[in-house]
């Protein structure tokens, strides 16, 4: 049975034992119930699995322990204890089987967060732009330098900091920078890719300082024709040779 299947049926079963336990208990005896599961619900949602399963084991103690002291305090007869025997049973497999389902739910969001991640790391271009995923631009850039390395070539590595622009812009414009950097490189030969959301790099393989020149040229040029000149003075633009 799969996780979320397995999740869905300790919820269903929880709800089922509440909806009994309510017609024999009286109004008090409801709301403490209900304060004690809410309680758990928010520690086991909020906590890590251990944590969560030290809390049912010390709730499970404390309370037997309590019941205990109650019955030899208060001198309940045979029928008073199996009562509150079955209630802490009830109470207890209540909170048992909502740890179980918090267990499977954080599971279940864990893996969507690792799929989410993966499917990320596989995907190659931004939207339906020509920009490369940081992972992408990574693996590439790895092979050009190799490459370079064996036929004693040297390139440029450009960096786009977009951090000193005002927020708000360098959202709005991200867009815009990006098909500028694409438009001044060499289709098919060289690299652009984002690696995050106020930063750019171009790969530029075989040139040299003039080659970097050009490119930085027609950067300027293609950004002044969308864009405030004033803005590209607040980019913080560095080269490195490869």
């Amino acid at each position: 049975m799969k996780k979320y299947q397995k999740s869905s049926l300790f919820w269903l079963l929880q709800v089922i034992i509440f909806i009994v336990f309510i017609q024999f208990t009286t109004t008090a005896q409801t709301i403490i119930f209900t304060s004690v599961i809410i309680l758990s619900a928010i520690v086991y949602s909020l906590s890590t699995k251990r944590i969560s399963f030290i809390y049912f084991v010390v709730i499970t103690l404390t309370t037997i322990f309590y019941f205990l002291f109650l019955a030899f305090i208060e001198h309940w007869s045979p029928a008073e204890q199996g009562k509150q025997i079955l209630l802490h049973f009830t109470t207890m497999t209540v909170l048992f089987l909502l740890y179980i389902s918090s267990y499977h739910l954080k599971d279940i969001v864990n893996e969507n967060i690792e799929l989410t991640n993966k499917m990320s790391e596989l995907e190659k271009f931004i939207g339906n732009t020509k920009l490369l995923t940081q992972s992408e631009f990574e693996n590439r850039a790895q092979i050009i330098k190799n490459s370079m390395q064996r036929r004693n070539e040297t390139g440029y590595l450009i960096s786009i900091d977009l951090s000193k622009v005002n927020s708000n812009i360098s959202e709005s414009i991200l867009l815009d920078i990006s098909i500028s950097a694409i438009k001044s490189v060499r289709n098919q030969f060289d690299l652009v890719g984002q690696f995050s959301s106020n930063n750019i790099k171009i790969l530029i393989q075989n040139t040299n300082e003039e080659g970097l020149n050009i490119v930085k040229n027609r950067f300027f040029s293609n950004f002044t024709e969308k864009i405030d000149e004033k803005i590209y003075d607040q980019l913080l633009i560095e080269s490195v040779k490869i």
